[in-house]
């Protein structure tokens, strides 16, 4: 079987992080034997047309085509239509929810977006969404939900004195909060976290997500004593599953699909996006040194081998015809 993976994430070495669980799920399926191939189209519609223009001999040699990101799939769609391949599209959060600017507003052009993503997935043969919100978007005959697996091999318990030192705070005696975001990234809600944790009577210090590689979320995930997220939306963050199965006690507000996986772990906790619920959370996840999220995590088959064996039963289903 032939795959052509499209999507305008992927990892670069200027952006280590950037789509890695787009890489993740290719290579969880080229160990399985399947032939991939990857396109980057970059990001900017500009860039993206050019470079999906040039997909026609790569489109050609694929069995199917699967499209990563919503806006991606739309503008891969003509080529399903010449080149008559099945096309499967993963949704991720914004592309059907849109998107939110520095005003912490959502803006009219990605809610567009978004808009056309949920008119044009009719036509996709298959759309894998993250959760059950972004499921009500979309307009595929055929659907379900197919989480990004998560790697279990790399996140996973550490040394907590080892990942202090490596993050800078060995010998720290306060509490370790763990920002699961990008503070310039609007949709991940930062202004929130720092008045929640402006509220909490403990002490501590703050450790942020930026544009670094796995590694060191590895180390940041295993310093911290809670990981936060306070994102106004997501499909079904990456960053939750991996500090689960890292074992870590998680605050996050109630967004994707965060409540179905941390609500039933002792020691994690969901919450509205009210800052005062926040901190009091953060304060009681304080109370547990670890987790048993990782349990819930495979149970879940939220792994990179569980995920790719549910793709794979998409892909099969689309060539025997039974979709």
């Amino acid at each position: 079987m032939k795959v052509l993976h499209v999507t305008n994430m992927y990892p670069t070495r200027e952006k280590p992080y950037y789509g890695i669980f787009v890489k993740r799920q290719v290579d969880s399926l080229l160990r399985r034997g399947m032939d991939c191939r990857v396109r980057f189209i970059g990001r900017g519609l500009a860039q993206n047309l050019k470079s999906v223009i040039r997909l026609g001999e790569d489109v050609e040699w694929s069995d199917i085509v699967h499209c990563h990101f919503g806006h991606t799939g739309s503008l891969v769609l003509p080529w399903k239509i010449v080149k008559k391949r099945p096309l499967v599209v993963s949704f991720c959060g914004g592309d059907l929810l849109g998107n939110v600017g520095k005003n912490g507003r959502y803006m009219a052009k990605e809610s567009v977006l978004a808009l056309v993503n949920s008119l044009a997935s009719r036509f996709f043969d298959y759309s894998l969404v993250q959760s059950a919100q972004l499921m009500e978007r979309v307009r595929s005959r055929n659907k379900k939900i197919a989480r990004y697996g998560t790697d279990t091999d790399q996140f996973r318990e550490i040394n907590r004195e080892e990942s202090k030192k490596a993050v800078g705070l060995g010998g720290y005696e306060g509490k370790i909060i763990f920002f699961m975001g990008q503070k310039d990234v609007p949709v991940k809600n930062y202004p929130l976290f720092r008045e929640a944790m402006g509220r909490l009577r403990t002490e501590h210090k703050c450790l942020c997500l930026g544009n670094i590689s796995s590694g060191n979320m590895v180390e940041m995930m295993n310093a911290a004593d809670v990981c936060v997220l306070t994102s106004f939306h997501e499909g079904s963050p990456n960053v939750i599953r991996e500090a689960m199965a890292c074992n870590r006690p998680i605050v996050s507000v109630d967004v994707g699909d965060t409540r179905e996986m941390l609500e039933p772990v002792e020691g994690c906790f969901v919450t509205s996006h009210d800052p005062g619920q926040i901190a009091s959370a953060v304060s009681k996840a304080l109370e547990h040194p670890k987790t048993e999220a990782r349990e819930r995590l495979i149970e879940m088959g939220l792994d990179t081998e569980g995920a790719a064996s549910n793709i794979m039963a998409v892909y099969n289903d689309i060539l025997s015809g039974s979709v």
